[in-house]
Protein backbone atom coordinates (compact mmCIF):
# COMPACT_ATOMS: atom_id res chain seq x y z
CA UNK A 1 0.00 0.00 0.00
CA UNK A 2 1.28 2.95 -0.98
CA UNK A 3 1.09 6.05 1.49
CA UNK A 4 1.75 9.19 0.51
CA UNK A 5 2.29 12.25 2.68
CA UNK A 6 -0.06 15.01 2.98
CA UNK A 7 2.53 17.63 2.10
CA UNK A 8 3.43 15.85 -1.39
CA UNK A 9 -0.84 15.73 -1.95
CA UNK A 10 -0.90 19.29 -1.49
CA UNK A 11 2.23 19.78 -3.95
CA UNK A 12 0.36 17.31 -6.19
CA UNK A 13 -2.62 19.29 -6.43
CA UNK A 14 -0.82 22.28 -6.96
CA UNK A 15 0.82 20.59 -9.90
CA UNK A 16 -2.38 19.95 -11.92
CA UNK A 17 -4.00 23.13 -11.04
CA UNK A 18 -0.75 25.46 -12.31
CA UNK A 19 0.06 22.71 -15.56
CA UNK A 20 -3.38 22.02 -16.90
CA UNK A 21 -2.82 18.42 -16.29
CA UNK A 22 -4.94 15.65 -14.47
CA UNK A 23 -2.90 12.93 -12.45
CA UNK A 24 -3.58 9.31 -11.02
CA UNK A 25 -1.67 7.24 -8.51
CA UNK A 26 -2.12 3.74 -8.95
CA UNK A 27 -0.75 0.76 -6.69
CA UNK A 28 0.53 -1.99 -8.21
CA UNK A 29 -3.24 -3.71 -7.88
CA UNK A 30 -4.12 -0.87 -10.39
CA UNK A 31 -6.19 0.83 -7.54
CA UNK A 32 -6.28 4.16 -7.37
CA UNK A 33 -4.38 5.27 -4.11
CA UNK A 34 -6.50 7.43 -1.48
CA UNK A 35 -5.64 10.45 -0.57
CA UNK A 36 -3.43 10.50 -3.19
CA UNK A 37 -4.99 13.18 -4.58
CA UNK A 38 -7.99 15.64 -3.50
CA UNK A 39 -11.26 15.26 -5.44
CA UNK A 40 -12.42 12.95 -7.81
CA UNK A 41 -10.30 10.54 -9.99
CA UNK A 42 -10.48 10.68 -13.36
CA UNK A 43 -11.04 7.47 -14.03
CA UNK A 44 -8.64 6.60 -16.83
CA UNK A 45 -7.80 3.32 -15.77
CA UNK A 46 -11.63 2.21 -16.46
CA UNK A 47 -10.91 3.92 -20.82
CA UNK A 48 -10.98 0.74 -23.30
CA UNK A 49 -7.48 -0.48 -23.24
CA UNK A 50 -5.65 1.60 -21.02
CA UNK A 51 -5.79 -1.30 -18.02
CA UNK A 52 -3.91 -3.70 -20.14
CA UNK A 53 -1.62 -0.76 -21.20
CA UNK A 54 -0.61 0.03 -17.75
CA UNK A 55 -0.12 -3.88 -16.60
CA UNK A 56 2.70 -4.06 -19.18
CA UNK A 57 4.45 -1.01 -18.05
CA UNK A 58 4.08 -2.45 -14.21
CA UNK A 59 5.59 -6.20 -15.76
CA UNK A 60 8.39 -4.46 -17.95
CA UNK A 61 8.97 -1.19 -15.38
CA UNK A 62 9.72 0.94 -17.98
CA UNK A 63 7.37 4.06 -18.77
CA UNK A 64 5.49 4.43 -21.99
CA UNK A 65 3.16 7.62 -23.99
CA UNK A 66 -0.08 6.06 -25.24
CA UNK A 67 -1.15 8.18 -28.73
CA UNK A 68 -4.03 6.08 -29.77
CA UNK A 69 -6.73 7.11 -27.16
CA UNK A 70 -8.91 10.31 -27.68
CA UNK A 71 -6.16 11.96 -25.89
CA UNK A 72 -2.58 11.22 -25.08
CA UNK A 73 -1.58 9.83 -21.50
CA UNK A 74 2.40 9.21 -20.35
CA UNK A 75 2.34 6.23 -17.64
CA UNK A 76 5.71 5.88 -15.46
CA UNK A 77 6.29 3.13 -12.92
CA UNK A 78 7.27 4.15 -9.41
CA UNK A 79 9.75 2.71 -7.80
CA UNK A 80 11.71 2.44 -4.45
CA UNK A 81 15.21 1.00 -5.03
CA UNK A 82 14.49 -2.07 -7.33
CA UNK A 83 10.77 -3.02 -5.69
CA UNK A 84 8.06 -1.17 -8.39
CA UNK A 85 5.48 -0.24 -5.57
CA UNK A 86 3.31 2.43 -7.69
CA UNK A 87 1.81 3.87 -11.02
CA UNK A 88 1.60 7.29 -12.38
CA UNK A 89 -0.56 8.31 -15.24
CA UNK A 90 -0.64 12.09 -16.19
CA UNK A 91 -2.94 12.90 -18.48
CA UNK A 92 -4.85 16.59 -20.11
CA UNK A 93 -6.69 17.93 -17.27
CA UNK A 94 -10.26 17.80 -17.40
CA UNK A 95 -11.08 21.64 -17.58
CA UNK A 96 -8.78 21.92 -21.01
CA UNK A 97 -10.40 19.97 -24.27
CA UNK A 98 -8.27 22.49 -26.68
CA UNK A 99 -5.03 20.71 -26.93
CA UNK A 100 -1.49 22.30 -27.51
CA UNK A 101 -0.08 24.08 -30.64
CA UNK A 102 0.69 20.17 -31.63
CA UNK A 103 0.57 16.73 -30.09
CA UNK A 104 4.20 16.92 -30.02
CA UNK A 105 4.14 19.58 -27.55
CA UNK A 106 1.33 17.95 -25.47
CA UNK A 107 3.19 14.91 -25.20
CA UNK A 108 6.41 16.37 -24.24
CA UNK A 109 4.19 18.30 -22.23
CA UNK A 110 3.03 14.89 -19.76
CA UNK A 111 6.55 13.23 -20.12
CA UNK A 112 7.96 16.59 -18.30
CA UNK A 113 4.75 16.47 -15.85
CA UNK A 114 5.11 12.80 -15.28
CA UNK A 115 8.91 12.28 -15.06
CA UNK A 116 8.60 15.48 -12.27
CA UNK A 117 5.74 13.50 -10.61
CA UNK A 118 7.34 10.04 -10.63
CA UNK A 119 10.50 12.09 -8.85
CA UNK A 120 8.32 13.79 -6.11
CA UNK A 121 6.70 10.58 -5.52
CA UNK A 122 9.48 7.99 -4.96
CA UNK A 123 11.72 10.82 -3.04
CA UNK A 124 8.38 10.97 -0.17
CA UNK A 125 8.04 6.92 -0.74
CA UNK A 126 11.47 6.27 0.34
CA UNK A 127 11.43 8.91 3.24
CA UNK A 128 8.26 7.79 4.22
CA UNK A 129 9.46 4.21 4.24
CA UNK A 130 12.79 4.63 5.82
CA UNK A 131 10.81 6.47 8.88
CA UNK A 132 8.98 3.75 9.19
CA UNK A 133 11.75 1.68 9.13
CA UNK A 134 13.19 3.80 11.89
CA UNK A 135 10.55 3.83 14.02
CA UNK A 136 9.93 -0.10 13.94
CA UNK A 137 13.65 -0.01 14.77
CA UNK A 138 13.42 2.21 17.60
CA UNK A 139 10.08 0.14 18.67
CA UNK A 140 12.41 -2.95 19.00
CA UNK A 141 14.90 -1.09 20.64
CA UNK A 142 12.68 0.47 23.13
CA UNK A 143 11.42 -3.28 23.48
CA UNK A 144 15.24 -4.63 24.05
CA UNK A 145 15.75 -2.15 26.44
CA UNK A 146 12.41 -3.15 28.32
CA UNK A 147 13.63 -6.55 28.21
CA UNK A 148 16.95 -6.10 29.35
CA UNK A 149 15.03 -4.58 32.27
CA UNK A 150 13.31 -7.14 33.25
CA UNK A 151 15.60 -9.36 33.26
CA UNK A 152 16.73 -8.75 36.52
CA UNK A 153 13.11 -9.05 37.90
CA UNK A 154 13.01 -12.61 36.79
CA UNK A 155 15.66 -13.53 39.47
CA UNK A 156 15.94 -16.76 38.45
CA UNK A 157 18.27 -18.45 36.07
CA UNK A 158 16.33 -20.64 34.10
CA UNK A 159 13.65 -18.44 33.63
CA UNK A 160 16.05 -15.36 32.52
CA UNK A 161 17.60 -17.91 29.81
CA UNK A 162 14.45 -19.28 28.39
CA UNK A 163 13.61 -15.89 28.46
CA UNK A 164 16.61 -14.92 25.86
CA UNK A 165 16.32 -17.79 23.83
CA UNK A 166 12.39 -16.76 23.40
CA UNK A 167 13.79 -13.37 22.24
CA UNK A 168 16.24 -14.07 19.65
CA UNK A 169 13.50 -16.45 18.40
CA UNK A 170 10.50 -13.90 18.34
CA UNK A 171 12.79 -11.06 17.14
CA UNK A 172 15.03 -12.43 14.47
CA UNK A 173 14.14 -16.10 13.91
CA UNK A 174 16.72 -17.26 15.42
CA UNK A 175 18.17 -20.50 16.94
CA UNK A 176 19.49 -19.73 20.13
CA UNK A 177 21.20 -22.02 22.69
CA UNK A 178 22.66 -21.14 26.03
CA UNK A 179 25.91 -23.04 27.96
CA UNK A 180 27.05 -23.07 30.84
CA UNK A 181 30.80 -23.63 32.15
CA UNK A 182 30.87 -26.78 33.67
CA UNK A 183 33.12 -28.74 35.91
CA UNK A 184 35.17 -30.52 33.68
CA UNK A 185 36.30 -27.26 31.65
CA UNK A 186 33.92 -27.71 28.61
CA UNK A 187 30.20 -25.97 28.55
CA UNK A 188 26.87 -27.86 28.78
CA UNK A 189 24.31 -27.07 27.85
CA UNK A 190 21.85 -24.80 29.95
CA UNK A 191 18.79 -23.45 27.69
CA UNK A 192 17.35 -24.14 24.31
CA UNK A 193 13.34 -23.93 22.20
CA UNK A 194 11.19 -26.30 23.74
CA UNK A 195 11.82 -29.58 22.31
CA UNK A 196 15.18 -29.19 21.03
CA UNK A 197 16.65 -32.34 21.39
CA UNK A 198 17.84 -33.10 18.18
CA UNK A 199 20.94 -34.85 17.29
CA UNK A 200 22.64 -31.63 15.77
CA UNK A 201 21.86 -30.00 19.48
CA UNK A 202 25.11 -30.53 21.27
CA UNK A 203 24.93 -30.90 24.93
CA UNK A 204 28.33 -30.32 25.94
CA UNK A 205 30.78 -28.47 24.11
CA UNK A 206 34.71 -28.61 24.36
CA UNK A 207 35.61 -25.37 26.31
CA UNK A 208 38.69 -24.58 24.13
CA UNK A 209 37.46 -24.35 20.91
CA UNK A 210 34.11 -21.92 22.01
CA UNK A 211 36.33 -20.05 23.99
CA UNK A 212 37.92 -18.91 20.38
CA UNK A 213 34.87 -18.87 18.75
CA UNK A 214 33.83 -16.28 21.43
CA UNK A 215 37.22 -14.02 20.76
CA UNK A 216 35.80 -14.12 16.73
CA UNK A 217 32.53 -13.28 17.52
CA UNK A 218 31.08 -14.66 14.05
CA UNK A 219 31.81 -18.29 12.64
CA UNK A 220 30.77 -19.31 9.42
CA UNK A 221 33.26 -22.43 8.07
CA UNK A 222 31.51 -25.51 8.22
CA UNK A 223 33.69 -26.81 10.62
CA UNK A 224 32.69 -24.21 13.23
CA UNK A 225 29.12 -24.65 12.61
CA UNK A 226 29.37 -28.72 12.45
CA UNK A 227 31.08 -28.25 16.25
CA UNK A 228 28.27 -25.63 17.40
CA UNK A 229 25.43 -28.23 16.13
CA UNK A 230 24.11 -25.72 13.14
CA UNK A 231 21.23 -26.81 10.53
CA UNK A 232 22.55 -26.60 6.98
CA UNK A 233 20.21 -23.66 6.53
CA UNK A 234 21.94 -21.51 9.22
CA UNK A 235 24.78 -20.49 7.29
CA UNK A 236 26.27 -18.06 10.04
CA UNK A 237 26.68 -18.56 13.81
CA UNK A 238 27.13 -15.36 16.54
CA UNK A 239 29.15 -16.67 19.67
CA UNK A 240 28.93 -14.31 22.72
CA UNK A 241 30.49 -14.58 26.17
CA UNK A 242 28.86 -13.26 29.03
CA UNK A 243 29.84 -13.18 32.81
CA UNK A 244 33.79 -12.09 33.61
CA UNK A 245 34.68 -15.27 32.78
CA UNK A 246 32.55 -16.71 30.43
CA UNK A 247 30.64 -18.43 32.25
CA UNK A 248 27.61 -18.46 30.16
CA UNK A 249 27.71 -18.46 26.37
CA UNK A 250 25.22 -17.81 23.95
CA UNK A 251 25.01 -19.18 20.49
CA UNK A 252 23.20 -17.70 18.09
CA UNK A 253 22.31 -19.71 14.24
CA UNK A 254 20.45 -18.13 11.32
CA UNK A 255 21.03 -14.75 9.54
CA UNK A 256 23.17 -12.83 11.37
CA UNK A 257 23.46 -8.86 10.79
CA UNK A 258 24.73 -5.85 12.65
CA UNK A 259 21.38 -5.23 14.06
CA UNK A 260 21.49 -8.53 15.46
CA UNK A 261 25.50 -8.52 16.69
CA UNK A 262 24.52 -5.18 18.69
CA UNK A 263 20.94 -6.80 20.22
CA UNK A 264 23.05 -9.41 21.59
CA UNK A 265 25.53 -8.03 22.56
CA UNK A 266 23.72 -5.62 25.15
CA UNK A 267 21.92 -9.04 25.93
CA UNK A 268 24.84 -10.82 26.66
CA UNK A 269 26.26 -7.47 28.94
CA UNK A 270 23.48 -7.47 30.73
CA UNK A 271 23.32 -11.70 31.50
CA UNK A 272 27.10 -11.39 32.25
CA UNK A 273 25.84 -8.29 34.88
CA UNK A 274 23.24 -10.30 36.60
CA UNK A 275 25.09 -13.85 36.44
CA UNK A 276 27.53 -11.49 38.68
CA UNK A 277 24.59 -9.98 41.21
CA UNK A 278 23.31 -13.73 41.81
CA UNK A 279 27.18 -14.65 42.70
CA UNK A 280 28.00 -11.77 44.82
CA UNK A 281 24.33 -12.25 46.44
CA UNK A 282 25.32 -16.06 46.82
CA UNK A 283 29.24 -14.81 48.25
CA UNK A 284 27.86 -13.06 50.72
CA UNK A 285 25.38 -15.21 51.80
CA UNK A 286 28.10 -18.17 52.30
CA UNK A 287 30.37 -15.48 53.80
CA UNK A 288 27.76 -14.65 56.80
CA UNK A 289 27.20 -17.97 57.33
CA UNK A 290 31.35 -18.53 57.70
CA UNK A 291 31.43 -16.04 60.14
CA UNK A 292 28.79 -16.62 62.25
CA UNK A 293 30.35 -19.84 62.99
CA UNK A 294 33.78 -18.43 64.17
CA UNK A 295 34.11 -19.24 67.40
CA UNK A 296 33.42 -22.66 66.32
CA UNK A 297 36.09 -23.04 63.79
CA UNK A 298 39.01 -22.93 66.12
CA UNK A 299 37.51 -26.08 68.40
CA UNK A 300 35.64 -28.34 65.67
CA UNK A 301 36.09 -27.49 62.06
CA UNK A 302 34.75 -30.55 60.92
CA UNK A 303 31.42 -30.09 62.63
CA UNK A 304 31.50 -26.57 61.13
CA UNK A 305 32.00 -27.68 57.46
CA UNK A 306 29.32 -30.75 58.19
CA UNK A 307 27.15 -27.96 59.26
CA UNK A 308 28.02 -25.87 55.78
CA UNK A 309 27.62 -28.97 53.37
CA UNK A 310 24.24 -29.57 55.08
CA UNK A 311 22.91 -26.02 53.93
CA UNK A 312 24.41 -26.19 51.08
CA UNK A 313 22.36 -29.70 50.22
CA UNK A 314 19.41 -27.85 51.44
CA UNK A 315 20.03 -24.86 48.88
CA UNK A 316 20.31 -26.83 46.04
CA UNK A 317 17.90 -29.31 46.62
CA UNK A 318 20.53 -32.02 46.82
CA UNK A 319 19.76 -35.41 48.64
CA UNK A 320 23.29 -35.72 50.14
CA UNK A 321 26.40 -34.47 49.66
CA UNK A 322 30.19 -35.20 50.89
CA UNK A 323 33.68 -33.26 51.44
CA UNK A 324 36.59 -35.13 50.98
CA UNK A 325 40.28 -34.37 50.05
CA UNK A 326 42.83 -36.74 47.75
CA UNK A 327 46.89 -36.55 48.04
CA UNK A 328 48.15 -39.23 46.17
CA UNK A 329 46.46 -42.32 47.18
CA UNK A 330 45.20 -41.31 50.00
CA UNK A 331 41.39 -40.07 50.16
CA UNK A 332 40.02 -39.51 53.85
CA UNK A 333 36.40 -37.72 53.54
CA UNK A 334 36.22 -34.50 55.72
CA UNK A 335 32.17 -34.34 56.31
CA UNK A 336 29.39 -36.22 54.43
CA UNK A 337 25.34 -36.60 54.77
CA UNK A 338 25.83 -40.33 54.23
CA UNK A 339 29.07 -41.86 56.11
CA UNK A 340 29.72 -44.24 54.19
CA UNK A 341 29.30 -42.57 51.12
CA UNK A 342 28.24 -46.01 49.30
CA UNK A 343 24.27 -44.50 48.32
CA UNK A 344 26.00 -40.88 46.70
CA UNK A 345 28.23 -43.24 44.97
CA UNK A 346 25.81 -45.06 43.45
CA UNK A 347 23.04 -42.27 42.45
CA UNK A 348 26.10 -40.57 41.00
CA UNK A 349 26.80 -43.02 38.50
CA UNK A 350 22.91 -43.81 38.14
CA UNK A 351 21.82 -40.59 37.49
CA UNK A 352 24.99 -38.46 37.06
CA UNK A 353 22.86 -35.34 35.50
CA UNK A 354 21.12 -35.18 38.99
CA UNK A 355 24.67 -35.31 40.66
CA UNK A 356 27.83 -32.79 40.79
CA UNK A 357 31.55 -32.86 41.96
CA UNK A 358 33.73 -30.33 41.79
CA UNK A 359 37.23 -30.98 41.90
CA UNK A 360 39.82 -28.39 43.49
CA UNK A 361 43.71 -27.69 43.80
CA UNK A 362 43.97 -26.33 47.31
CA UNK A 363 47.77 -26.03 47.03
CA UNK A 364 51.06 -29.04 48.15
CA UNK A 365 49.34 -31.62 46.04
CA UNK A 366 46.10 -31.63 47.98
CA UNK A 367 42.87 -31.77 46.03
CA UNK A 368 39.82 -30.89 47.60
CA UNK A 369 36.22 -32.93 46.16
CA UNK A 370 32.92 -31.48 46.51
CA UNK A 371 30.40 -34.11 45.57
CA UNK A 372 26.83 -33.80 45.89
CA UNK A 373 24.07 -36.06 44.43
CA UNK A 374 19.73 -36.78 44.24
CA UNK A 375 18.67 -33.56 42.90
CA UNK A 376 15.07 -33.54 41.73
CA UNK A 377 16.01 -32.03 38.53
CA UNK A 378 19.16 -31.68 36.71
CA UNK A 379 21.78 -28.98 38.17
CA UNK A 380 21.22 -25.93 36.26
CA UNK A 381 22.27 -22.44 36.27
CA UNK A 382 20.77 -21.68 40.18
CA UNK A 383 21.95 -24.27 41.77
CA UNK A 384 25.77 -24.15 40.11
CA UNK A 385 25.26 -20.44 41.32
CA UNK A 386 24.66 -21.34 44.82
CA UNK A 387 27.55 -24.08 45.12
CA UNK A 388 30.25 -21.68 43.35
CA UNK A 389 29.28 -19.19 46.01
CA UNK A 390 30.08 -21.99 48.68
CA UNK A 391 33.27 -22.79 46.96
CA UNK A 392 34.17 -19.21 46.73
CA UNK A 393 34.31 -19.17 50.40
CA UNK A 394 34.66 -22.34 51.80
CA UNK A 395 37.82 -23.27 49.65
CA UNK A 396 40.05 -20.63 50.96
CA UNK A 397 39.07 -21.03 54.75
CA UNK A 398 39.98 -25.58 53.99
CA UNK A 399 42.82 -24.61 52.31
CA UNK A 400 44.27 -21.97 54.86
CA UNK A 401 43.07 -24.23 57.61
CA UNK A 402 44.04 -27.04 59.79
CA UNK A 403 40.97 -28.93 58.52
CA UNK A 404 43.46 -30.59 55.29
CA UNK A 405 45.96 -31.52 57.55
CA UNK A 406 47.21 -35.38 57.46
CA UNK A 407 47.79 -35.76 61.33
CA UNK A 408 44.39 -33.31 62.03
CA UNK A 409 42.34 -35.35 59.39
CA UNK A 410 43.98 -38.55 61.22
CA UNK A 411 43.46 -37.42 64.60
CA UNK A 412 39.90 -35.83 63.59
CA UNK A 413 38.66 -39.57 62.51
CA UNK A 414 35.91 -39.79 59.32
CA UNK A 415 33.14 -38.74 59.15
CA UNK A 416 31.16 -40.59 61.72
CA UNK A 417 32.87 -39.22 64.13
CA UNK A 418 32.02 -36.02 63.00
CA UNK A 419 28.38 -36.88 62.45
CA UNK A 420 27.92 -38.08 66.13
CA UNK A 421 29.87 -35.14 67.52
CA UNK A 422 27.18 -32.97 66.15
CA UNK A 423 24.55 -35.12 67.79
CA UNK A 424 25.98 -34.19 70.44
CA UNK A 425 25.68 -30.57 70.28
CA UNK A 426 22.07 -30.72 69.00
CA UNK A 427 21.31 -32.92 72.55
CA UNK A 428 23.31 -29.88 74.22
CA UNK A 429 21.48 -27.53 72.51
CA UNK A 430 17.96 -28.93 73.26
CA UNK A 431 19.01 -29.62 76.84
CA UNK A 432 19.92 -25.75 77.06
CA UNK A 433 16.62 -25.04 75.67
CA UNK A 434 14.28 -27.18 77.62
CA UNK A 435 16.47 -27.21 81.01
CA UNK A 436 17.11 -30.85 80.76
CA UNK A 437 19.65 -32.97 82.74
CA UNK A 438 22.26 -34.05 80.24
CA UNK A 439 25.92 -35.94 80.79
CA UNK A 440 28.65 -37.55 78.46
CA UNK A 441 30.87 -40.08 79.17
CA UNK A 442 34.28 -40.50 77.54
CA UNK A 443 35.54 -44.02 76.94
CA UNK A 444 38.95 -44.87 76.35
CA UNK A 445 40.03 -48.52 76.45
CA UNK A 446 43.86 -48.29 74.50
CA UNK A 447 42.99 -50.63 72.17
CA UNK A 448 42.28 -53.58 74.80
CA UNK A 449 39.24 -54.52 72.80
CA UNK A 450 37.74 -53.66 69.45
CA UNK A 451 35.75 -51.11 69.09
CA UNK A 452 32.68 -53.26 67.78
CA UNK A 453 33.03 -55.18 70.83
CA UNK A 454 33.68 -52.12 73.40
CA UNK A 455 30.40 -50.35 72.07
CA UNK A 456 28.57 -54.14 72.30
CA UNK A 457 29.08 -53.72 75.90
CA UNK A 458 28.66 -50.10 76.56
CA UNK A 459 25.13 -50.96 74.62
CA UNK A 460 23.85 -53.29 76.82
CA UNK A 461 23.71 -50.52 80.06
CA UNK A 462 22.23 -47.89 77.88
CA UNK A 463 18.28 -46.75 77.12
CA UNK A 464 16.43 -46.66 74.06
CA UNK A 465 17.27 -42.46 74.09
CA UNK A 466 20.63 -42.54 75.32
CA UNK A 467 23.06 -42.44 72.38
CA UNK A 468 26.52 -43.73 71.89
CA UNK A 469 29.26 -43.58 69.36
CA UNK A 470 32.97 -42.93 68.23
CA UNK A 471 34.41 -39.65 68.76
CA UNK A 472 37.56 -37.92 67.87
CA UNK A 473 40.80 -39.84 69.23
CA UNK A 474 39.50 -43.36 68.00
CA UNK A 475 37.13 -42.60 71.69
CA UNK A 476 33.91 -44.08 72.41
CA UNK A 477 31.13 -41.39 74.01
CA UNK A 478 28.07 -41.84 75.66
CA UNK A 479 25.36 -39.31 76.02
CA UNK A 480 22.71 -40.08 78.91
CA UNK A 481 19.67 -38.11 78.35
CA UNK A 482 17.70 -36.52 81.08
CA UNK A 483 20.67 -37.72 83.45
CA UNK A 484 22.62 -35.89 86.18
CA UNK A 485 26.30 -36.82 87.98
CA UNK A 486 24.89 -39.73 90.00
CA UNK A 487 23.29 -41.62 86.51
CA UNK A 488 27.07 -40.88 84.99
CA UNK A 489 28.93 -42.44 87.79
CA UNK A 490 26.64 -45.48 87.46
CA UNK A 491 26.99 -46.09 83.98
CA UNK A 492 30.71 -45.82 84.81
CA UNK A 493 30.65 -48.21 87.04
CA UNK A 494 28.79 -50.56 85.31
CA UNK A 495 30.82 -50.65 82.19
CA UNK A 496 33.93 -51.12 84.33
CA UNK A 497 32.02 -54.30 85.29
CA UNK A 498 31.00 -55.52 82.19
CA UNK A 499 34.85 -55.09 80.39
CA UNK A 500 36.11 -57.40 83.42
CA UNK A 501 33.26 -60.22 82.66
CA UNK A 502 34.10 -59.87 79.14
CA UNK A 503 37.67 -60.27 79.71
CA UNK A 504 37.09 -63.12 81.91
CA UNK A 505 40.09 -62.34 83.99
CA UNK A 506 42.73 -63.22 81.03
CA UNK A 507 43.53 -59.95 80.41
CA UNK A 508 43.65 -56.62 82.22
CA UNK A 509 42.08 -54.02 80.57
CA UNK A 510 43.29 -50.26 80.50
CA UNK A 511 40.14 -48.85 80.78
CA UNK A 512 39.87 -44.98 81.09
CA UNK A 513 36.60 -42.97 81.85
CA UNK A 514 35.83 -39.65 81.91
CA UNK A 515 32.52 -37.85 82.41
CA UNK A 516 30.92 -34.31 82.09
CA UNK A 517 27.35 -33.12 83.05
CA UNK A 518 25.30 -30.16 81.12
CA UNK A 519 24.77 -27.25 83.42
CA UNK A 520 23.98 -23.83 82.46
CA UNK A 521 27.74 -22.47 82.35
CA UNK A 522 28.08 -25.21 79.24
CA UNK A 523 28.66 -23.19 75.77
CA UNK A 524 28.14 -25.94 73.61
CA UNK A 525 28.65 -29.24 72.68
CA UNK A 526 32.35 -28.54 71.81
CA UNK A 527 32.93 -27.31 75.86
CA UNK A 528 30.86 -30.66 77.00
CA UNK A 529 33.22 -32.70 75.23
CA UNK A 530 36.71 -30.91 76.24
CA UNK A 531 35.72 -30.99 79.57
CA UNK A 532 34.90 -34.60 79.34
CA UNK A 533 38.59 -35.26 77.77
CA UNK A 534 40.13 -33.29 80.27
CA UNK A 535 38.47 -35.68 83.16
CA UNK A 536 39.18 -39.16 81.08
CA UNK A 537 43.06 -37.36 80.69
CA UNK A 538 43.09 -37.20 84.87
CA UNK A 539 41.00 -40.24 85.39
CA UNK A 540 43.15 -43.73 86.57
CA UNK A 541 42.88 -46.67 84.72
CA UNK A 542 39.57 -48.98 85.74
CA UNK A 543 41.67 -52.28 85.81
Amino acid sequence: MIRISEAVTALLDLVQFRLGVSIEVLDPSLQPVQPALQGEFAGTIDEPGVRAQCQAVLRSGESRIERGLPAPLAMYPVRIGREITGLVIVTRGAGRVAPRQSEADEVEHLQTVGLMTRAILENDLSRTRHLARESERIRRLQGILRFIGQLHALRRGPEMMQAVVQAATVWFDLDCRIYRRAADGGYALLAALPGADAPEVRPHLDGARLREMCAARRVSSMADLDFLGGPARRGTALVLGAGLDEDVVLVLLGAIDGEVELTFTAIAQAVGGELQIAAGGRLGHWQGRLSERASALAEAPERVLLELIEELCVAVGAAGGRVSFKRGDEQRTLAALDASGEAGERLMRADPARSHQRILSVGGGLELHLELWGRAAPFDLEPLTEVDGWVAVLQPWMAGSGILRTDVLAEAGGAEEVAFERMVHQEVERAKRFNLGLALVLIDNGGTLPPDALADVVRTQLRASDLCGPVRGGRMAVVLVHSGPEAAQSVIRRIGENVAALLNGTQRAAVRLGQAVFSSECRSGDALISEALQRLEDAPHER
